[in-house]
């Protein structure tokens, strides 16, 4: 039987897997694929964690081991996902693999293990709580490189960050709840070699709240996890003191992304002050800055997306009614979709898609 502290890991081990299929939904970018294998890998660490601290082990011996390439695996993951947050045009290159040797020695390990008898898998699995296994310093190994990464990508954060950005404040706060992982996980490994029972069932209780907390954040901030960007330009100062401060040509970017491929216009409850919520920045920014390098107010700006995406919907489907266009271009009523399109392309919905015929 599990304790009630274990029934919590295994939801979070669940939820991991949720997180991670849901990420992996169209639209996919690289981000959403690395984000997606951290939360995997840390659920079945998780997951592997409570059979070792149930003893539940000595009945599915073969899972032992089996955590080392993936808690290995989490560093460089790690750090390739935030350093996506740096690049203009996030890339995975060959030579990136490189980062991911290191955990080969660790998967032979692994399987090497599995090739022996089951008494020896079990005599093994007796040595490690006896605190006289090889399990925990392979793990404090794991705990060595992410150490060394967190600070790697600690010193290229300070080079691009800019306190007055909120969006750059709120990124940071969850690149800091990754890295701090390399303390928890530090703090188990000394749980588990000198069998602190409680100190281990609080730490485990601490990631898998953290882990639940960085699920909050997915749902409140699924653009901002996905589609952010920290530039390292320099900052232009504004005109308009309401923009001072401003990464401006991380805003535009970030804005053109949330429209151009994440479609935030289809969205009919866009409204200014949600959308400059997802951005990280007051309303009246927003506001300011639409009028500033757009030329447009907030609604003529949505509308503007959305009228493009209707033509687009009535080049490539001519069976679709004005109606359903109207609809899934994020528009609440036709007349309002009809006033809005005479006004962007100077003719009736009816009469352009006649045209289009």
């Amino acid at each position: 039987m599990f304790r009630p502290d274990e029934y919590f890991n295994l939801f979070v081990c669940g939820l991991c897997v949720v997180m991670s299929l849901g990420l992996l939904q169209k639209p996919i970018n690289l981000r959403k694929i690395l984000l997606a294998c951290i939360l995997l890998s840390l659920g079945y660490i998780q997951f592997v964690t409570v059979l070792i601290s149930s003893r539940l082990v000595y009945h599915y011996p073969g899972f032992y081991y089996s955590s080392l390439p993936f808690g290995y695996s989490l560093s460089p993951l790690v750090y390739f996902y935030i350093r996506s947050f740096m690049q203009e045009a996030p890339k995975f290159k060959r030579r990136d693999l490189l980062h991911f040797v290191p955990a080969l020695p660790l998967a032979g390990i692994y399987f090497n293990y599995r090739t022996l008898p089951r008494t020896d898998m079990i005599l093994k699995i007796d040595m490690f709580y006896d605190g006289l296994s090889s399990f925990g310093l392979w793990i404090c190994l794991n705990i060595l490189v992410y150490t060394l990464y967190a600070v790697f990508i600690g010193k290229a954060l300070i080079k691009v960050f800019h306190r007055e950005n909120p969006l750059h404040r709120r990124l940071v706060r969850l690149f800091l709840l990754l890295l701090s992982w390399a303390i928890l996980l530090t703090a188990r490994v000394i749980s588990m070699r000198w069998r602190i029972d409680l100190l281990w069932r609080i730490v485990d209780c601490a990631i898998c709240l953290e882990l639940l907390l960085f699920y909050f954040h997915l749902q409140r901030y699924p653009v901002l996890l996905s589609y952010a960007h920290i530039g390292n330009t320099v900052k232009k100062r504004s005109g308009s003191s309401i923009l001072e401060g401003l990464d401006t040509q991380s805003l535009k970017r970030n804005i053109e992304i949330m429209m151009d491929e994440d479609r935030l216009f289809c969205d009919e409850d866009l409204s200014l002050s949600r959308f400059s919520h997802a951005l990280e920045i007051s309303s009246h920014q927003l506001s300011a800055f639409l009028n500033e390098h757009y030329g447009r107010n907030f609604n003529v700006f949505v509308n503007g997306y959305r009228i493009r995406y209707a033509c687009e919907l009535m080049n490539t489907d001519s069976d679709m009614s004005t109606l359903s266009i109207s609809f899934a271009c994020g528009f609440n009523s036709y007349s309002a979709f009809f006033a809005a399109f005479k006004k962007e392309t100077g003719q009736s919905p009816r009469d352009y898609k006649n045209n289009c015929k």
